[in-house]
């Protein structure tokens, strides 16, 4: 038994931070991706393909939007691969769902799991699927509790759109189950969607997968860009493996400034990773030379059309040294600050010498301190 998984592709999202040009390249780009998703199950001759959820950004998709996925649907229909779709939490099964007016009838073997779907066996492969979809974005509590393996024997997969609990951290979305929740329901496979990177988990005996959103959705959201091709065999063994299907990608680089002269050298260690599919977020890091200055906003637009997206923001300091200290005059707020900052650093450093711990994180933040607040009276700029 082999499936193909995939879930958070949100066709017709806007983009609206990339601008009108780019957040229309990358909506067409969903489209292109999707489609070949269709053209990967065909190739790999999966025996289904799973949707878990916001296959749409929102339950108003354009004509375009629907029209594709009719389109791939037909297709992996057409070479005998079932297909399994669950609406989201964008795309939910409100009153206004466009899972309650889409027209799928004449794409044999495509199934929208509902509320009042029940589960679907196929018995040419021996496999059951089950959905669990609520009747409005937010389920209640202990929602997954109703999702149940119901018999031993067979290939038993499971569909959830929703957040695996992280106490303290998650525990209020719109669908959250717990560990002990998601190994209760008996599933071989649980295809889960929401979390938008790739991410393989095991509740007990339960093995289940986010696969990731296939062309990233937020420039915020790393690991996008992957779908899960599952294989199960008769004995209920699973394994796991992530497709590359994204075109796009996402990359954070640190560029520390601290052996770099001016801003035509970091214009140059940016310009290393030229590429027109990169969506790439620089981070400048160290200490730089107190009269060191780089315009972000005119580095940005020498750069931008080098990349997909591109993404700068300053985090270095001004380097001040014993010389610029000792300029300063002890009658200025500035020198009268560096001073004070200087003798607490002088009296961290020897209760250092102690092996004091807590000295050591002292002296780093009165240093920290000194050269952010020299240079922050001087009206220096020390934060992109």
């Amino acid at each position: 038994m082999r499936l193909l998984h995939t879930a958070d592709v949100h066709l017709g999202a806007r983009f609206g931070v990339l601008g009108e040009e780019k957040g229309r390249a990358q909506r067409l780009q969903l489209q292109r991706t999707f489609e070949s998703i269709g053209e990967l199950a065909v190739d790999e001759r999966v025996d289904a393909l799973i949707v878990a959820g916001d296959l749409f950004d929102n339950n108003t998709p354009s004509a375009g939007s629907i029209e594709l996925v009719r389109r791939v649907l037909a297709r992996v229909a057409g070479e005998g691969i079932h297909a399994f779709i669950i609406p989201g939490t964008h795309d939910c099964y409100d009153s206004s769902s466009v899972w309650r007016t889409i027209d799928l009838s004449g794409v044999s073997g495509a199934t929208v799991l509902t509320d009042e779907t029940g589960s679907v066996r196929v018995p040419e492969v021996d496999l059951t699927v089950y959905g669990l979809v609520c009747a409005s974005k937010k389920a209640p509590a202990g929602a997954l509790a109703s999702l149940k393996r119901s018999a031993d024997d067979g290939i038993h997969v499971g569909i959830v759109h929703g957040s695996l609990a992280i106490p303290d951290i998650l525990e209020d979305d719109s669908l959250v189950f717990t560990e002990e929740e998601a190994a209760a329901t008996g599933m071989d496979y649980l295809a889960l969607g929401h979390w938008h990177s790739f991410r393989q988990e095991r509740f007990g005996e339960v093995i289940a997968c986010y696969p990731g959103s296939p062309e990233f959705v937020s420039i915020d959201q790393r690991g996008a860009g992957q779908v899960a091709l599952v294989t199960i065999d008769r004995e209920g063994a699973v394994s796991v493996e992530p497709r590359q299907v994204g075109v796009r990608r996402l990359e954070e680089l640190e560029v520390a400034v601290d052996t770099i002269s001016s801003p035509a050298q970091v214009a140059e260690v940016i310009r290393a990773k030229t590429d027109p599919n990169l969506v790439l977020e620089v981070t400048l890091t160290g200490l730089c030379a107190f009269d060191f200055g780089i315009d972000l906003e005119e580095l940005a637009a020498e750069l931008q059309s080098d990349f997909f997206h591109l993404r700068l923001r300053d985090k270095s300091h001004p380097r001040l040294d014993d010389v610029a200290i000792s300029e300063l005059p002890e009658t200025t707020v500035a020198g009268k600050f560096a001073r004070i900052m200087r003798k607490r650093i002088e009296e961290a450093e020897k209760a250092a010498q102690s092996a004091d711990d807590n000295a050591r994180d002292e002296k780093a933040v009165y240093e920290e301190a000194l050269k952010l607040g020299v240079a922050l009276l001087e009206g220096t700029p020390v934060l992109g």
